[in-house]
């Protein structure tokens, strides 16, 4: 059965990285979307008092997913 299991688990090798990736990809888009509707919902001077904390989160969140991408990469995807 483990030989199987091997097989398999090769065989599907670029659908996880597909489905990783896809995954990896709504993070991203999602922190900009949440960024840009911060800036969107808010007028005059306070939308940039909304803008750089969520900037500066949203740079954390991607120095995040870059890790995470990597740990993936050496751990998983080798």
């Amino acid at each position: 059965m483990e030989t199987k299991f091997v097989e398999f688990f090769d065989a599907t090798a670029k659908f996880r990285l597909s489905g990783f990736r896809a995954f990896m990809g709504t993070l991203v888009t999602f922190s900009i979307g949440w960024i840009l509707a911060l800036i969107l919902c808010h007028e005059g001077e306070m939308k940039w008092w909304v803008a750089v904390p969520a900037v500066l989160i949203g740079i954390m969140g991607f120095a995040h997913y870059n890790e995470i991408i990597h740990l993936a990469t050496t751990l998983i995807f080798s």
